[in-house]
């Protein structure tokens, strides 16, 4: 599916909703829903959903180092392996 080709109002979805659930999850695609002409929702796969949340766990990880190493909140990498070793080997 090509979202900017798959949007659909509500009523289309309503009557064919089995057959896109199945096409969304074949094609890992997506379907914008529409109410009154205006975008009201999205559709995607659970696979499509997954890496999304994947890929805002990664980037919000991204910002809290950024945000360390603005503030100097800084560990040496040896200090990092002592509390490994520490927490895990004993």
């Amino acid at each position: 599916m090509n979202s900017t080709k798959d949007i659909y109002p509500i009523s289309y979805f309503k009557q064919n909703a089995n057959a896109i659930l199945e096409q969304i999850q074949a094609t890992n695609g997506t379907m914008i829903l529409t109410v009154n002409g205006r975008a009201a929702g999205v559709l995607i796969s659970p696979e499509k959903y997954e890496n999304y949340e994947n890929e805002i766990a990664l980037a919000k990880m991204i910002h809290m180092g950024r945000k360390r190493v603005e503030h100097n909140e800084l560990k040496d990498a040896q200090d990092v392996f002592k509390d490994i070793l520490t927490k895990y080997a004993g």
